[in-house]
């Protein structure tokens, strides 16, 4: 149980990560 909670935290931070990211990317894309 605990390590199904932290792969769940695991890959709900790295989704959370890849959207910053493309958020962050977004206004460069838009620029260019």
């Amino acid at each position: 149980m605990r390590n199904e909670s932290s792969f769940l935290m695991g890959s709900l931070l790295g989704f959370v990560g890849r959207i910053l990211c493309y958020v962050g990317f977004a206004p460069f894309w838009v620029l260019s």
